[in-house]
């Protein structure tokens, strides 16, 4: 049976698929995602499948604490994955309509779309999206039922490119960084079974490689032949420190959760990328179906 965690993911990956599904689901996530436009796209997806008429959420504390306000008994909390630790884990926003105001109560000023806001909207989108590196301008109308912008297919199928080779860039450098983990960890096994079998294969080369005293030691020597061993395949001209060693390993475990933290985040891009991708690619056909004048940052 899926642990709750599991379900809350598997709601994702379904809302991901449904929202792309149809014109219809598309423009209402919209609608979701134009209230809560702080909130990151994965986030977004979650608030939508389980209340998608929420308008401003937060957490508990900052409903009680900064804003004043009380959350309701028996209200439901919007479950969100958070993956901001090492683990994925839940955690719960509440809507303002699963709330209460006090007396001492902060104002609760909603942001709400008007047409003077398009044009800044577009290039605040275009500015963000295309990051410097194409021209373009902005056209934007509003049809009787929703308000329809485009931008750049192929700025989209460009920064996909790149993500994707920053993404193998990077699984690149956690593949090598864990070998290096590997490689220390034998090495500072070797260099202890080493230092410990030293005496006794000195006294063994003394003795003129006695066949007793190989009887008697046998253990300590393989266990000092096959330090050496691994000594010759490193090819190392001279053995580094235990300390060297251990400071080194905890480098490279920084590094590898460094890089992996930042591939995390060119995945979480692309996904959404992919996603915005198959829309634009969707409501393209349908406006040529239309026979409309499309809307679209044009790119120079």
């Amino acid at each position: 049976m899926p642990s709750k965690l599991q379900m809350y993911e598997q709601m994702a990956d379904h809302t991901a698929k449904q929202v792309t599904g149809s014109f219809g689901e598309w423009t209402a996530f919209l609608e979701t995602m134009g209230r809560l436009y702080k909130y990151p796209f994965h986030e977004q997806l979650m608030i939508f499948a389980q209340k998608p008429n929420a308008t401003a959420c937060a957490d508990y504390d900052l409903w009680n604490k900064r804003m004043g306000r009380y959350v309701r008994r028996g209200s439901k909390g919007i479950a969100l994955i958070d993956t901001s630790g090492d683990n994925p884990r839940l955690k719960y926003v509440f809507d303002v309509s699963d709330t209460g105001g006090r007396e001492n109560s902060r104002c609760l000023n909603l942001w709400e779309y008007k047409d003077e806001h398009q044009d800044q909207i577009g290039y605040d989108f275009a500015s963000r999206f295309l990051k410097g590196k194409h021209a373009f301008f902005v056209c934007t109308h509003t049809d009787k039922s929703h308000i329809h912008n485009g931008f750049s297919y192929e700025a989209m199928a460009d920064r996909k490119a790149e993500l994707s080779a920053k993404e193998k860039e990077l699984t690149a450098k956690i593949a090598e960084a864990q070998s290096r983990i590997a490689e220390v960890n034998v090495l500072k096994t070797q260099i202890v079974n080493y230092s410990k079998t030293r005496d006794v294969y000195v006294a063994y080369r003394k003795s003129g490689y006695s066949k007793k005293f190989l009887e008697e030691h046998e253990d300590d020597i393989i266990i000092h032949r096959a330090a050496k061993k691994a000594f010759d395949e490193l090819r190392l001209k001279k053995l580094p420190t235990v300390k060297s060693l251990q400071i080194e390993f905890a480098e490279k475990l920084t590094e590898k959760k460094e890089v992996y933290a930042e591939l995390k985040k060119v995945r979480d891009e692309l996904r959404d990328l992919t996603v915005h991708k198959a829309n634009y690619e969707d409501l393209e056909e349908r406006e040529k179906r239309k026979e409309k004048g499309s809307c679209r940052f044009t790119i120079y």
